[in-house]
């Protein structure tokens, strides 16, 4: 396979931290006990499901790249 550029990379890189990131406020809401009171908590998985299918496929569009710690959220803190 063909190296990707490393700009490709990078923002590949960015993108994942990012979605990572919401990943882990998704995983605050559910454990924090607040989501009892909100209205979409029953998207809160179907979001998480979206995002994890997006993560993979930046993964699988640039393979190599040492990201797939997850971020930590506030409540595993």
């Amino acid at each position: 396979g063909a190296t990707p550029p490393e700009a490709a990379q990078k923002l590949n890189d960015y993108a994942i931290v990012a979605i990572k990131t919401v990943q882990g406020a998704i995983v605050f809401i559910r454990t924090s006990g607040i989501s009892a009171n909100l209205p979409f908590v029953d998207q809160l998985d179907k979001v998480d499901d979206v995002l994890t299918q997006i993560i993979t496929t930046l993964q699988e569009a640039c393979p190599g790249s040492d990201i797939a710690t997850p971020v930590a959220s506030p409540a595993a803190a």
